[in-house]
């Protein structure tokens, strides 16, 4: 519903930031929590590929690519 969209927004807006500072740990809890809750959320599966690509986790960082394309 709205309310969890707007968390969920407000958690990916967070780990943008946390990614341009630097902090993929952070970030990628934070994707992950918003998986955790939809685990086919539109813009978090495109975030977590792109942290999974930053972090050198080049294959998870394709498969998850192949799940944004399926969705």
């Amino acid at each position: 519903g709205a309310p969890g969209s707007l968390i969920a927004a407000d958690l990916l807006r967070m780990a943008t930031l946390d990614f341009s500072a630097g902090r993929t740990a952070e970030a990628a809890r934070l994707v992950d929590e918003v998986l955790a809750a939809d685990p086919s959320h539109t813009r978090a599966l495109p975030a977590r590929a792109e942290l999974q690509a930053a972090t050198g986790r080049l294959d998870e960082a394709l498969a998850t690519a192949r799940r944004v394309l399926t969705c």
